[in-house]
């Protein structure tokens, strides 16, 4: 499922409650989400997760202008080691345009309001308060009285609306698309050197495509996608991506013709690049893991490359559900490519699971051997 590429959005005001009783959101308040979907549980129900992040912009802040201006530009053309005159204006546009969402300030101890609306009415939900940083996930089958089963009704997705004050003139709402009941296979991907040229293993390379660069696709790897789309599969982009970036990549996938997804990214800051990988290794695990208790019907395909984790995360994936795995697929973007890194899941599913690829046409003969029925 790919989500619309969210829109910034305020907090709701609930329609079943006194509207005076309801703190009114300011205009310099935004809502940002990131890894909103729906499933379908094991009981037949259908499951809203709503994620994201509530926060003021401050795009008119002097202090936080000089901080980027002043510092973490510097530091970052330090870090790639070189200058701001090495770049066209252009691509010092992307610098600023893709740093900004790291300056916002995120507002804790605050309950969201949302109207979700389908073919069968619509409620207004009340979310958590949010978490440290604005951060808030909620899943619920319920919405209001409501079973979100009922609001969909057989319908084409549901849309969570904003409801903002009278004389606020936004008018935002996201579309999040309703999926199969029992898909016949859940693709869940990387982002970063699987299906994105990214350079990950050269952090200077890495930095400088993530902000000073347009966003380039393995090529081919999209028409593979395409072709398990076609054989019903669903696609979960999980990435140690940043979620500020978020919507750069969603842009990106969706200019580059990938099917439908939900992408899932990480909590980070500016300087992600020295965070440690082993924190990204445990947060695809989770991902992954919730992923596959929710989504519980159905064959798994994993795809990554070997430039990082991938392969250690998807063979404890393996370890835990051998009996879900379809297949894993990696990337080889290494120099030398370290064939016992797939030692567990070529144990578990077989030799012709289990694909280290360099060339998107390579998947051409995996693409066969993925077996729906096993």
């Amino acid at each position: 499922m790919r989500p619309t590429r969210f829109c910034f959005v305020l907090l709701l005001v609930s329609t079943v409650l006194n509207p005076a009783c309801l703190a009114q959101v300011n205009l310099d308040e935004d809502v940002a989400f990131h890894g909103s979907y729906l499933y379908w549980d094991a009981e037949g129900k259908l499951n809203l997760v709503l994620r994201g992040r509530f926060f003021e912009p401050e795009k008119n802040s002097l202090a936080r202008r000089l901080t980027r201006d002043r510092v973490i530009i510097p530091t970052l053309f330090g870090f790639i080691g070189k200058k701001p005159t090495d770049f066209d204006e252009a691509s010092r546009g992307l610098m600023v345009e893709r740093l900004s969402p790291f300056l916002f300030e995120g507002e804790s101890g605050e309950s969201l309001k949302m109207r979700v609306v389908g073919r069968g009415g619509a409620v207004t939900i009340t979310l958590p308060e949010t978490e440290t940083g604005g951060h808030f996930a909620f899943r619920t089958a319920t919405a209001g009285e409501r079973p979100v089963t009922d609001l969909a009704a057989n319908g084409k997705d549901l849309h969570v609306q904003v409801v903002v004050p009278d004389k606020d003139p936004r008018k935002i709402a996201t579309r999040l698309p309703i999926p199969l009941r029992q898909p016949k296979l859940l693709v869940i991907s990387d982002v970063d050197d699987t299906v994105r040229i990214a350079e990950v293993i050269d952090r200077r390379r890495m930095v400088e495509r993530v902000f000073l660069h347009r966003y380039e696709a393995v090529p081919g790897i999209s028409a593979i996608y395409n072709q398990l789309a076609e054989r019903g599969a669903q696609f979960h982009f999980v990435s140690g991506s940043p979620w500020q970036i978020a919507p750069v990549i969603e842009e990106f996938l969706a200019k580059t013709k990938f099917p439908q997804a939900t992408l899932h990214c990480r909590q980070l800051n500016w300087d992600f690049w020295n965070s440690d990988p082993l924190h990204t290794k445990e947060f695809k695990v989770a991902t992954i893991e919730e992923l596959l208790q929710q989504f519980s019907t159905g064959k798994v395909l994993m795809i990554g490359d070997d430039g990082e984790h991938d392969p250690e995360v998807y063979s404890e994936i393996c370890k835990r559900h051998p009996d879900r795995i379809a297949g894993v697929w990696i990337r080889r973007v290494r120099e030398t490519w370290d064939s016992s890194r797939l030692a567990g899941p070529m144990d578990l599913l077989g030799v012709d699971h289990c694909t280290a690829f360099q060339d998107a046409s390579e998947l051409k003969v995996a693409l066969k051997k993925i077996n729906l029925s096993r």
